[in-house]
């Protein structure tokens, strides 16, 4: 999830120990979400050129959707949202207190990075 977080979505380390496994899952989901659009919109660009350029070699009127079936043209019509995950109280619970631990390991080097100088 670290490496996810940092280097895929961007997100600093210190937000990310400020997350709990719900709001990071909802992060991801957005920011996965958002890349798929973009790719979808790229898609969607280059089936629609494709019909433009190839309509004078064919007769009656080709539809892009014809032209270059794409896998979400089955989909529009269902909407599968999957299933929430969620932590027990105790999952929850080691979850914090790892972060915790974590945040004061980081800040105490930090004091000491400080009083080093």
């Amino acid at each position: 999830m670290l490496g996810f977080a940092l280097g895929c979505m961007g997100m600093r380390l210190d937000d990310w120990c400020r997350l709990d496994v719900d709001d990071f899952n909802s992060a991801a989901k957005a920011w996965s979400d958002n890349r798929d659009s973009e790719e979808q919109a790229k898609w969607e660009r280059m089936r629609i050129l494709a019909s433009i350029v190839i309509q004078p070699h064919v007769k009656g009127k080709m539809k892009p959707e014809r032209l270059l079936p794409l896998p979400w043209d089955k989909k529009k019509g269902k909407k599968q949202e999957a299933p929430k995950e969620t932590l027990s109280a105790e999952a929850q619970k080691a979850r914090l207190m790892k972060v915790l631990k974590r945040e004061r390991e980081v800040t105490t080097e930090s004091q000491h990075a400080v009083k080093g100088r």
